[in-house]
């Protein structure tokens, strides 16, 4: 047997042998560094009043004198804990990187602050206050103890989160009539229909108030049948036109802040439909914001919404980047919007995916616009405010017993697994793993209602998960079903989020993608994918975007996949390990 590994080699071992070591060891911000950036080896902490390195395990304190900064996390570290200390507040942890934590601690009642950048916590992020915090993604458990946790951020979704004390408080998107950006819908210059322009690098002022470090287009919809992969009559979230970010395009604006304060940064993006998700990276001031990964195309447009950002009064510049990939990457960008925080508007943050306890001691203030729905929502601690929030009909969770019973021919359940569990014969759209699982039994078949541009099938493992039983990815589609014509179907079939491993036996799908995957741990598939043959996409394969992906037996006569595209987001590494003597192309 052969063995075919690529990897990216990382100093994730390193980091975990030597945290041990810094167990007792606290660094202090240096707000005097000459950039805002953390990572392994610029010298901007202080240890005892020395400039320092950051130090694997440590723990992180911001003080007063780092208020109002915007911190760029590039790369994936490792934190005991992070303290926002006495005076602190509009500090905000941003950038491509990750950090494995486990407790943060805003100070101060009177000061809020965020870390946008993903925090990795497996065995849970305690927040504690009495000061406001405002969370991005998460992966892993989030028990707010005292403080409040602001959820406003798109990426603070999937989210399971305790209140056992403090206040969780909700906040809408930024409001339109108060945008700080010109030419917010891209609808100068005006378009024909059916048209676009490029705008080459340095093409300022071409796409009105926007200027250009890297290609990128504006576009003007087909206005009638849905048959362009780009846009098509009645995709465009917002008038007429949309911004294409194509490859490694890259826009920006310039914009004034009047008013010293808390803004955030909305817009809607989708991708070109048929060809793999990709990453679009936004950023404000030239720091980058985590990476977005476009997963939805049109019709089924996404909306992103950032954790609050203080910016002082003056000129800033906003910009969107994308990733660069050899093959076709275009994100439609529309209705780009930066607003102070808003009460008026829908909340982007927790969702469908979602999950809130809030216990006695708890409460919530529900400053949002319209109903928020979850999975699961337990509540016995006081819900103010004008917003309310709803538990789905669809969620189904597992303790010792499936309550309510394991769905049979429910398309949007959701199935949580809080240990192992035998499950019948079911339908589901989203399998979350909160607790380490065995998952047995005849199978569960994964909706993908492609008529209607619903969510993808989804499997999020914030615990080690193993699936005994088989799953399946059909294609759904009404009228049409022939997989072959992109306008029936998803360019892919399932995505997974991996925080920790996760191992199918058996995967059967329709489409000629089998799953993007991200999150850091490994996702082993033990048997070939079983793939319907598809010869208008030969490319059967999988997308891994971060983390790696086993597969132990590659190739079978049903299934031939013969390109896998391999991304690692910034600052992240994706590998593909094959254990099998088989033809293989690489590239």
């Amino acid at each position: 047997m052969n063995v075919l590994r690529i990897v990216t080699v990382c100093a994730c071992f390193a980091l975990v042998q030597n945290a041990w070591r810094a167990c007792a060891q606290t660094l202090t911000w240096n707000s005097n560094a000459p950039d805002a950036v953390w990572d392994s080896t610029s010298l901007n902490w202080l240890e005892n009043g020395t400039p320092t390195a950051w130090t694997a395990g440590a723990h992180a304190v911001f003080p007063a004198a780092a208020s109002s900064t915007l911190i760029e996390v590039t790369e994936e570290l490792t934190v005991s804990s992070i303290s926002f200390d006495v005076g602190a507040s509009g500090i905000t942890l941003a950038g491509v990187g990750r950090l494995w934590a486990t407790a943060i601690t805003v100070t101060d009642a009177a000061t809020t602050n965020a870390v946008a950048t993903e925090l990795s916590a497996l065995s849970g992020l305690t927040v504690t206050g009495p000061g406001a915090l405002a969370l991005g993604r998460v992966s892993g458990r989030v028990t707010l103890v005292s403080g409040t946790l602001l959820a406003t951020a798109s990426d603070f979704a999937t989210a399971i989160v305790h209140v056992e004390g403090g206040t969780l408080q909700t906040l809408g998107a930024p409001d339109r009539a108060h945008n700080l950006l010109a030419n917010d819908s891209f609808e100068e210059p005006s378009l024909d229909a059916n048209s676009y322009k490029y705008v080459a690098a340095g093409g300022n002022g071409v796409i009105a108030s926007w200027g250009t470090t890297l290609g990128g287009f504006i576009a003007r919809c087909y206005p009638t049948t849905p048959t362009s992969t780009w846009i098509s009559g009645g995709s465009v979230p917002d008038g007429n036109h949309v911004l294409i970010v194509q490859r490694h395009g890259s826009v920006t604006q310039s914009f004034h802040v009047a008013t010293s304060g808390f803004y955030q940064l909305a817009f809607d993006h989708f991708r070109r439909r048929g060809f793999p998700p990709h990453l679009i990276t936004p950023s404000i001031d030239g720091k980058c914001l985590p990476p977005i990964l476009t997963v939805n195309d049109q019709f089924d447009t996404a909306h992103y919404t950032s954790v609050p950002v203080y910016l002082n009064a003056g000129t800033h510049i906003v910009g969107f980047k994308g990733c660069g990939t050899w093959y076709d990457s275009s994100t439609m960008i529309d209705l780009a919007i930066i607003a102070p925080l808003s009460t008026t508007q829908p909340c982007r943050a927790l969702g469908v995916d979602s999950s809130v306890t809030l216990a006695t001691g708890g409460a919530a203030l529900l400053n949002h616009a319209g109903n928020l729905p979850l999975t699961f929502l337990d509540v016995a601690g006081n819900v103010t405010g004008p917003g309310t929030w709803s538990a789905s009909t669809h969620a189904y969770a597992y303790d010792s017993a499936w309550s309510p019973s394991a769905p049979v021919d429910d398309v949007s359940a959701t199935l949580a697994f809080h240990g192992d569990a035998s499950v019948p014969s079911a339908l589901a759209r989203h399998l979350l793993i909160a607790e380490p699982a065995t998952i047995s039994g005849a199978g569960v078949t994964l909706s993908n209602l492609v008529a209607t541009f619903d969510a993808t099938p989804r499997l999020t493992a914030f615990a080690p998960a193993t699936f005994s039983l088989p799953l399946a990815v059909p294609v759904v589609a009404s009228g049409d079903p022939d997989i072959t014509s992109e306008a029936n179907t998803h360019p892919f079939s399932l995505f997974i989020d991996a925080a920790a491993p996760v191992t199918l036996n058996a995967l059967t799908n329709h489409r000629y993608a089998a799953f993007v995957k991200t999150g850091p741990a490994a996702v082993t598939l033990k048997q070939p994918l079983n793939s319907a043959p598809n010869t208008d996409r030969p490319q059967a394969g999988f997308t891994v975007f971060d983390g790696e992906l086993i597969l132990p037996a590659f190739v079978t006569s049903s299934a031939t996949p013969n390109e896998t595209f391999i991304h690692a987001l910034p600052a992240r590494r994706a590998a593909l390990t094959l254990t099998q003597d088989s033809q293989f192309r690489g590239g």
